[in-house]
């Protein structure tokens, strides 16, 4: 079954809104998946929603292939109210890797933003990304085919899954 509009509006305002009902959300980290695209449902990006400026919302978008979700991406920003801007992303070295990427770099953004960074001083990219595919399944405990085999284990060391140069 399909949402109705309405029923999407309602879904991305309790993701937005606080408990008395006002929007307190400044950066969404959305998944882009093409799935509504002929032939499509495999590839992932990322967009980074920075909502700080609420009149002047911008979505940076990262894609580790390039620019193939990149429609997808402007539709969703469009839906979003934000202006798009790529971001610079390392590319993937396979067919398969994009949710990893879309995975480490959410935790890379999420690292730079606590420490202060600003998208809108500062562009995030994240051209030197090297994504970890062994150490998210380690950390996350997942199997290659997506199927969980255990939860309790979890690296000891804290650091994220990802390295920069």
């Amino acid at each position: 079954m399909i949402p109705s509009q309405s029923d999407r509006v309602q879904t991305f305002r309790k993701i937005v809104n606080d408990q008395d009902g006002n929007d307190t959300t400044n950066l969404l980290f959305v998944p882009v998946n093409d799935g509504g695209v002929s032939g499509g449902g495999a590839r992932w990006s990322l967009l980074l929603v920075d909502r700080r400026v609420p009149t002047a919302p911008v979505a940076y978008h990262y894609d580790s292939v390039g620019s193939r979700n990149s429609t997808v991406a402007e539709q969703l920003a469009a839906r979003l109210g934000s202006r798009l801007q790529p971001a610079r992303m390392a590319r993937q070295q396979n067919g398969h890797d994009c949710g990893v990427y879309v995975v480490d770099a959410t935790r890379a953004l999420i690292g730079r933003l606590a420490q202060g960074e600003r998208p809108d001083k500062e562009p995030l990219h994240l051209e030197h990304l090297i994504a970890d595919r062994p150490a998210q399944r380690l950390y996350y405990g997942l199997y290659s085919c997506g199927r969980v085999i255990r939860f309790a284990f979890r690296r000891s060391n804290p650091q994220s899954p990802l390295t920069f140069r």
